[in-house]
């Protein structure tokens, strides 16, 4: 496993003495404590603190997150983090951390296309961060994960609902189907974060759609990713296609498509590139871009 500089390591020297001043000595023995299992938390103050401090360059600190989060390629092409770091469960979707590392991305990418496979698949993990924190937190209180995604939209971003974005590339049809049959009236519907970084989907009743649905989690901690494992059934293979993708870009653009839209179709996971093959994206005529609603 990658390890912090010496930058990072003084830095998080420092956040111990700056908040250690005034404790009595059981309580420094538990902040120590506290802190340092905190490190292992990607995206915890802590860890943003060493993160904004290295010293390494954009390329490295981007491999350094994969390297703690024990992010491995498998024999299916899919990304599996084993540890021993994992995501801050406290992180928000909007959250400082998620706007950092993207930026580190787009530096270490800088007017480049995104040929990574581990770095474009780690995108699928936070999106799993992200709609459990919504589920968790705010599911207990709505009846859908839209009313779940507009009550964490109220609570913490001040907003009544997040931005909307066109969602054609979420409203895939199998090639044996048509738009006006599979789609047309029950489109699917896209909301992001306002720094454009996490985004959600939406079907037609407010759930979400999202592979994380149905995607199953093997007793060693690891996702499935054989493809023999599943049922390829019309809704595992709608799940799989049309759900949401964390963005390393700011905004809709040119680096939006190097970093975020092409890579997909080289190094997505073996699964997900096999179901492509039986899907279709709608045409920018077909697409109904008023089909989105309140």
């Amino acid at each position: 496993m990658e390890t912090w500089d010496q930058a990072a390591l003084e830095a998080y020297r420092r956040y111990l003495m700056c908040n250690i001043k005034k404790l009595s000595t059981e309580q420094k023995l538990f902040f120590v404590e506290k802190i340092g299992q905190e490190t292992r938390y990607v995206g915890s103050a802590i860890y943003t603190e060493m993160f904004k401090k290295s010293r390494k360059t954009a390329g490295e600190k981007v491999m350094l997150v994969l390297s703690q989060l024990g992010g491995t390629i498998d024999q299916q092409g899919m990304l599996q983090l084993i540890g021993p770091y994992q995501l801050d469960p406290t992180l928000a979707p909007h959250g400082k951390f998620f706007q950092l590392f993207a930026d580190t991305v787009r530096k270490a990418f800088y007017k480049k296309k995104l040929r990574n496979q581990a770095v474009h698949q780690l995108r699928m993990y936070i999106d799993r961060h992200n709609l459990t924190y919504i589920r968790k937190k705010y599911g207990g209180k709505t009846d859908t994960d839209e009313s779940a995604l507009n009550l964490y939209a109220q609570t913490e971003l001040g907003r009544k609902s997040l931005p909307k974005e066109p969602a054609r590339f979420h409203n895939k049809f199998p090639k044996t189907s048509s738009y006006q049959v599979f789609v047309l009236g029950k489109e699917n519907r896209k909301r992001v974060t306002p720094d454009f970084h996490a985004e959600f989907i939406l079907d037609e009743r407010g759930n979400f759609v999202s592979q994380w649905n149905v995607l199953k989690e093997r007793e060693d901690k690891r996702i499935e990713s054989d493809i023999q494992a599943y049922e390829l059934t019309q809704e595992f293979e709608f799940q799989i296609m049309n759900g949401e993708s964390f963005n390393y870009a700011k905004r809709n653009n040119q680096e939006h498509v190097r970093l975020d839209s092409w890579p997909p179709g080289k190094y997505d996971h073996n699964l997900r590139k096999a179901i492509h093959q039986k899907w279709r994206s709608p045409s920018v005529k077909q697409f109904n871009y008023q089909a989105d609603r309140d």
